[in-house]
């Protein structure tokens, strides 16, 4: 029992040690893990994007009253200035940012506050996080550039095509065989076409002899 306490002792004694060399505004390496810091908050149309120092441990949660959407980023340090921003689009409102907690790790938030309550998108960048809201901004421009199904695109510099206009018949002239034919009521017989048989003539009615009277 002598011999584990004196062991014990000594444990403590080079931990003790090795917390009084570290330099000063050194973090003890023992108890604390690499700080991360949120170097800045940029809004967009509908979306959010979280720059970052390095890629953090993050979750994302919701609350219904009011309709919100929290990131919540572990080991981080916020850095980031300004923490209130106005929103933009359709459903984002307002944007909020701070350090939630120091201890007993740092944790930082960032809150989007929305009209209503829509769905969402965590999307992890080189350096950053981007929250983008289902149904506006990037959504919106690209449902707007994609013509519907059985719709063509006509260019607006591309004049009309107008309607073809009949000729306009030439007037008869007075002295013409159409004009006479007008004046008269003179039925113009119509062409045989060219190939066809000529028409039989109906046959004459047969003639009945006829008795002279007696005087």
């Amino acid at each position: 029992m002598t011999e584990f306490k004196e062991r014990f002792r000594k444990l403590i004694a080079v931990v003790l040690s090795a917390g009084l060399i570290v330099p000063p505004g050194g973090a003890p390496w023992l108890w604390a893990a690499e700080v991360i810091t949120v170097d800045g908050i940029m809004v967009g149309d509908d979306e959010v994007t979280v720059k970052l120092s390095a890629d953090a441990q993050h979750q994302s949660f919701t609350t219904a009253n009011p309709p919100r959407i929290i990131l919540q980023l572990s080991d981080a340090e916020y850095q980031a200035g300004s923490k209130i921003l106005e929103g933009q689009g359709r459903f984002l409102k307002r944007v909020r940012s701070g350090q939630f907690q120091r201890t007993p790790k740092m944790v930082s938030r960032v809150v989007l506050d929305l009209k209503e309550m829509v769905a969402f998108e965590v999307i992890k960048g080189d350096g950053e996080l981007k929250i983008r809201l289902a149904g506006g901004g990037a959504d919106r421009a690209q449902q707007d550039e994609t013509p519907l199904p059985g719709m063509t695109q006509v260019s607006a510099e591309a004049p009309a095509s107008e309607p073809a206009v009949a000729p306009k018949p030439e007037p008869i002239k007075e002295d013409s065989e159409l004009h006479r034919i007008a004046q008269t009521g003179q039925v113009i017989p119509t062409p045989t076409p060219p190939g066809s048989p000529a028409p039989t003539p109906a046959p004459a009615p047969a003639l009945r002899p006829v008795r002279a009277s007696r005087p």
